[in-house]
Formats: C-alpha cells, structure tokens, sequence
C-alpha cells in the first residue's frame, strides 16, 4: 500500500470514499449518489492518493468495511455510537484542532450546537473562528459530527459544494431536529448608546 490511499465502497446505490494511510483511516466522504459526486468530493481534500475498488491488504479492507457501516449508519440518521479509539490518522492537524474534533463527538445525536458555544466546551472561549476552520478542514465528516454544528444564526456551510447547508440540513432532520424552527428566534444585539 502506498502512503495514502483511497477506496470505494458501494453501499445501497452510494459510494463512499474512504483514505487509508499507515496509520489508519486518513479521510473519508460522506455517501454519495454518483461515483462523478464521490470523485469532486475526493477533488476537494486535495489530497494526492490512489484511488482503488478493493487495497489487496486484509487489514485495510477490514477497517474499510467497518468504517464504512458506521459511516453508512450515520449517513441515514441512525444514533449509532462510533469509538473514538478507532484508527484514526490525525497527522497534519495541531493538537488544539484534534481536542475540537473530539470535542465535537460529544454533542448529542439530535442536537446542534454554535461555534461560539462548541469553542466554550472544548476550553476555547471566544475562538468560535478558529472552531469554524476546523469543522471546515474535518477530514472525517460524520465520524466527527460537524453538521451539528452551526452559525449563531444559521445552519453555515457543510463542505464545499454549493448544495452543502441542504446536506446538513438533511442530516439533522434525519436525526430529528426540527431545522426549520432552529433560527426561527434570532437574537437582538443591542448597541448601547
């Protein structure tokens, strides 16, 4: 196997890409409806591996079909409880952005929470900016649940494509969360005089 490498798996009509290094899994996609959505969805990690239908390396095909049920799970709003002890290869991301991720894992299924107040639980008051880029540069959308996080105000983006908040808003609805309510009370900043 060389350094990275991605493979697909087909479930139910989907594919998912999921990349492997030698330390485990290295990024993965959520499940899309063409192999033409999966490969611009690989595009944008930019991330030069590649790409193969099975490793021929046991071990990796393991964790592929693990990784690939619980991500499937997730996908179709299951609450399934996903080990954050799994082979995870976190190289390229600073500790402080490790801690947000796994901080981000301890949301409840069915619930969201702003980048303000996610900043607050991972001991980052104020940082909702810097929370904001990590949920952005989440190599491991639903594994770490960033569509549970969102703006103050709004849904925010998931990913870079630009049906991305009808994603995200497809999966919190999918785990019950009524999006449409969500903001329907907004704030009032007041300016004192």
């Amino acid at each position: 196997m060389s350094q990275l490498d991605w493979t697909i798996n087909k479930i139910n009509n989907h594919y998912l890409g999921l990349c492997f290094s030698n330390a485990g899994l290295y990024a993965c996609t959520i499940p899309h409806s063409s192999l033409e959505n999966l490969q611009r969805s690989i595009n944008d990690y930019g991330i030069e591996a590649e790409i193969t239908e099975s490793s021929h390396d046991p071990k990796t095909d393991e964790l592929r079909n693990l990784f690939s049920k619980l991500i499937w799970r997730r996908w179709k709003g299951v609450n399934n409880y996903i080990d954050q002890n799994l082979p995870l290869d976190f190289s390229g991301y600073s500790p402080k952005q490790v801690h947000v991720l796994k901080t981000s894992s301890m949301i409840p299924y069915g619930e969201v929470l702003s980048y303000g107040k996610l900043a607050e639980k991972a001991g980052f008051p104020r940082a909702a900016r810097f929370v904001g880029t990590c949920m952005a540069k989440n190599r491991f959308p639903l594994i770490f649940p960033c569509h549970r996080v969102t703006r103050a105000n709004s849904l925010g983006r998931y990913g870079s494509s630009p049906e991305s908040s009808e994603v995200k808003r497809l999966l919190l609805e999918r785990e019950g969360v009524d999006v449409a309510r969500l903001f329907s009370r907004r704030k009032i900043i007041q300016t004192p005089i």
